[in-house]
């Protein structure tokens, strides 16, 4: 068990076997290699992934099979394989921010996080930015288990459910 002070979230016991390994890092976060996935109450909600390295970096994801059935381009799948995970049984999250100025919140279309299940490896990976960008404005239907896009991606295959 690995116990961990956060900011946001108070203490935490994460079971060693849920830990989700990033080996590269994220984009802006290169050192940052082992989270925890924090999951929202019902389906839709927002969940959150923890670093277990710095107790202030929490960051907000969705499933990404909530932006509809087409998203990512190329296929969850054909990502994992590219990013040198297991193809088989993968998820993809993507990332949350606020809005800024405008408020509300935009979803990082273009990066998406890809997670193998099975082996608890992930990648974030960068997506064509002619099709996707980094600040996409979305509403959250929360509990509801939908994303109503402001600014709607072009994308092309499922993506499974996030871990």
């Amino acid at each position: 068990m690995i116990r961990i002070e956060t900011t946001r979230f108070g203490t935490l016991d994460i079971p060693e076997a849920t830990v989700i390994e990033f080996p590269g890092g994220l984009v802006g976060f290169p050192s940052e290699t082992r989270f925890a996935f924090l999951q929202g109450e019902g389906e839709g909600e927002i969940a959150h992934l923890q670093s277990l390295l710095t107790p202030a970096v929490a960051l907000p994801v969705v499933d990404g099979a909530l932006f509809g059935p087409t998203y990512p381009r190329p296929g969850a799948t054909d990502l994992a394989g590219a990013a040198g995970l297991s193809d088989g049984n993968v998820a993809v999250l993507v990332t949350l921010a606020s809005g800024g100025a405008a408020g509300g919140l935009v979803a990082n279309l273009l990066a998406p996080i890809v997670v193998d299940l099975t082996s608890r490896k992930a990648a974030q990976v960068v997506l064509d930015p002619r099709l996707y960008r980094t600040a996409t404005a979305v509403s959250i239907a929360v509990g509801k288990g939908a994303i109503k896009e402001n600014q709607p991606p072009v994308a092309a295959h499922p993506a499974p459910h996030a871990p």
